[in-house]
């Protein structure tokens, strides 16, 4: 047990210098990244959703230009 929480330990100190952050603060950078990232597919679900039920009114919201009286999207 002593062993396996050296080597730890070690490996915590030799990753501290050569990335200059700890393991833990890298873990929490990535979990704050996969957050945003899952915020951004939700958004982008929301988007598709809409988009699916009502193409012409999604098109006129988000300001793009349509090509006939159908409101297709151009």
């Amino acid at each position: 047990m002593a062993k396996r929480l050296r080597r730890v330990f070690e490996f915590r100190a030799i990753d501290k210098v050569v990335t200059g952050s700890s393991t833990e603060d890298r873990v929490t950078e990535l979990e704050k990244q996969i957050q945003e990232l899952q915020k951004m597919v939700e958004q982008q679900q929301e988007r598709i959703e809409a988009l699916e039920q009502w193409p012409g009114d999604v098109a006129l919201v988000e300001g793009m230009e349509t090509q006939d009286d159908n409101n297709t999207p151009v």
